[in-house]
């Protein structure tokens, strides 16, 4: 019986720590949030991408694991690659999250001549409040109309 107490008290401490190491990572994981945003185009004439010069296309925005309260800015690059000049808006579809908030800036990037480049700012905040979980919830769409 002498044993069984001794034992059953270290047993005890083994759970206990067991239980401390598991909730510590549960709680750093519940911190974070992953989003990845697809970017489309509505009409020919429209590229998307990840670097100023426009030569890397970009088709995803991955934010990976954003902790709770965080605020990310990535810049995307849209281009006119068509031949003739278009006038270009920018939105989120949807314009609202679950999770947090997502805005681009500027939603209007005006008459675009053939070869133009012009950054577009994408800001995501995720909420105090937010879920842990993987989100892909939306699109930055660039449309392109000929310009009058």
């Amino acid at each position: 019986m002498k044993h069984f107490y001794r034992w059953g008290f270290y047993g005890l401490l083994a759970v206990m720590a067991l239980f401390m190491v598991v909730s510590g990572v549960l709680a750093s994981v519940q911190h974070e949030v992953s989003y990845s945003l697809e970017v489309d185009y509505g009409l020919q004439g429209i590229g998307t991408f990840s670097d100023a010069a426009a030569t890397n296309t970009l088709d995803r925005i991955v934010l990976g694991k954003v902790p709770r309260g965080v605020t990310i800015t990535r810049t995307i690059y849209v281009k006119n690659i068509g031949v003739e000049p278009l006038v270009v808006t920018v939105s989120l579809v949807p314009a609202t999250v679950s999770w947090g908030v997502v805005s681009v800036s500027p939603t209007s990037l005006g008459t675009m001549t053939p070869g133009q480049i012009k950054p577009v700012t994408f800001t995501a905040t995720v909420s105090t409040l937010a879920v842990t979980g993987n989100y892909t919830a939306g699109r930055i769409v660039a449309i392109g109309t000929p310009s009058p």
